[in-house]
């Protein structure tokens, strides 16, 4: 926990309570003023807290997750860059086995919370998927490909882990095309457009995928 205190606000998204940022905004601004007094800026840019509300790709992934639970009761599944994690909580409600995984050391002090106000049961893992390797039967993931780095990033990091099926969601980011063709170059990769955001499903392992 970097000990900043946040200001939170409780929303209803379908069938969850979610507590969340109050404002980004402001809570973005107070984070600046925090690191420039301190003389840390660097650690602005990797502590700013965007996984404090939710966004329309992760929301989108998890109506899209809600939809495939019964497809993957029995499998393994991780979110990646989970942020408030809303996958995690729809698919833990449908009682799969679930870890979320974030690098943002505020994280597991919102998703505690959501998982008391909903009761619900979530591993959480601090990862950064930047970093290393893992394995799960499913991995899921929304806006992840934001900045020029994250596409071959992300295809190496998933060429390193043990997965069957990756499913990603993006509103439609620069990166994202980018990333498409990488991962067209190694896995099956099925594309489809809902509600505006842009979807992506990877088969690694078709055998084991009905």
């Amino acid at each position: 926990m970097t000990g900043f205190a946040y200001r939170t606000t409780v929303k209803p998204w379908r069938s969850l309570r979610v507590e969340q940022l109050s404002s980004l905004d402001e809570t973005i601004d107070q984070y600046f003023a925090r690191y420039e007094a301190t003389g840390n800026e660097e650690l602005f840019e990797s502590l700013c807290p965007y996984f404090g509300v939710p966004w329309p790709a992760g929301m989108a992934l998890a109506v899209y997750a809600e939809e495939q639970a019964r497809r993957w009761q029995g499998r393994s599944v991780l979110e990646l860059g989970c942020g408030l994690a809303l996958p995690s909580l729809v698919l833990a409600q449908k009682g799969l086995s679930v870890t979320a995984t974030d690098f943002h050391p505020d994280v597991p002090w919102f998703l505690e919370r959501n998982l008391a106000a909903n009761g619900l049961s979530v591993q959480y893992q601090a990862l950064d998927w930047q970093e290393g390797g893992l394995a799960a039967d499913v991995l899921l993931g929304s806006d992840l490909v934001y900045d020029r780095r994250q596409p071959v990033t992300l295809v190496e990091f998933l060429k390193n882990a043990k997965w069957a099926e990756a499913v990603f969601a993006d509103p439609g980011r620069p990166y994202w095309e980018a990333f498409m063709a990488l991962a067209k170059k190694t896995w099956q990769v099925e594309e489809f457009l809902r509600d505006g955001i842009f979807f992506a499903r990877l088969v690694a392992d078709p055998k084991v995928l009905q």
